[in-house]
């Protein structure tokens, strides 16, 4: 597919005595439908047709009265004062391709990033996006919680044979009964608190008189 950029409309196409492609006209109409567009945009969009052999070779690139009026002293495609014109996208500003290919060529993103305006140009949301998450610092390392074992807890009165000394429950709930009473003592005179009464036998002896 041929290539073309925001330039391409305003060649000389239209004109058949033209023997330039551009012409001081062709920037005016540039200028009147992209009222945003700069010197520099226009200038780097003619340059990258030229270097993509898209143009007639028969006719000359650009006219005397456009360069001395618009292209003399306009930083182009290869000036150190338009960093980032040789990665001018097609639309004439500065996309996410555009971005990238700055990247692969070693620019840094705050060399990108400062260097796109002074092209005339601007970064839309998907290359300003990227630049966004470039900048950002790295999200620290959470660090790692050790495993920490909790040592069982056992109330007062919970194990066998061990005395409620201060009257709570298994449930550490102070308890009203007298002390002792909890004694795992399986149902002894000791469990209970009281003694059992000797069962008189001394009249179950007797012999009745009367058999």
């Amino acid at each position: 597919m041929t290539y073309t950029n925001i330039a391409s409309p305003y060649t000389t196409a239209h004109n058949p005595d033209a023997v330039n492609h551009f012409n001081l006209e062709s920037w005016n109409r540039f200028k009147a439908d992209n009222p945003g567009m700069s010197k520099q945009q226009f200038k780097v969009a003619i340059q990258q047709l030229n270097a993509a052999g898209v143009l007639d070779s028969s006719k000359g690139s650009t006219n005397q009265a456009l360069q001395e009026q618009v292209l003399h002293g306009t930083p182009g495609i290869a000036s150190p004062d338009n960093p980032m014109g040789k990665y001018q996208g097609p639309q004439g500003n500065f996309g996410l391709n555009s971005y990238n290919d700055a990247k692969a060529a070693g620019h840094t993103p705050q060399e990108i990033f400062a260097g796109v305006p002074k092209g005339g140009m601007f970064m839309p949301a998907g290359a300003k996006a990227q630049y966004m998450e470039d900048i950002a610092p790295p999200l620290p390392e959470m660090p790692q919680i050790p495993d920490i074992q909790f040592p069982e807890t056992q109330f007062p009165g919970t194990q066998a044979g061990t005395r409620n000394v201060s009257n709570y429950n298994a449930l550490g709930i102070r308890s009203p009964r007298p002390e002792g009473w909890d004694l795992n003592t399986g149902g002894t005179t000791a469990a209970f608190g009281r003694k059992k009464k000797p069962k008189n036998t001394a009249g179950a002896l007797l012999i009745n008189p009367l058999t």
